[in-house]
């Protein structure tokens, strides 16, 4: 995280909104995993009220 200046900014802002924040990607990009639709546009709406750019997406449930 070090080698990212201003990211520890956006991932308290994220943590602030109620995010658990999870790095990835060389971008970097921040994730966080919600239960469901509802608790995830809860939290896209806290993260825009932050000033946080936002994506909403689900996952795709593959069978192993």
């Amino acid at each position: 995280r070090d080698a990212f200046p201003g990211l520890a900014s956006f991932e308290a802002r994220f943590e602030e909104a109620g995010a658990v924040a999870h790095l990835c990607g060389s971008g970097p990009s921040l994730f966080t995993l919600v239960s469901g639709p509802e608790e995830g546009a809860t939290l896209q709406q806290r993260c825009v009220a932050l000033g946080l750019d936002t994506c909403l997406v689900k996952t795709i449930a593959t069978p192993v």
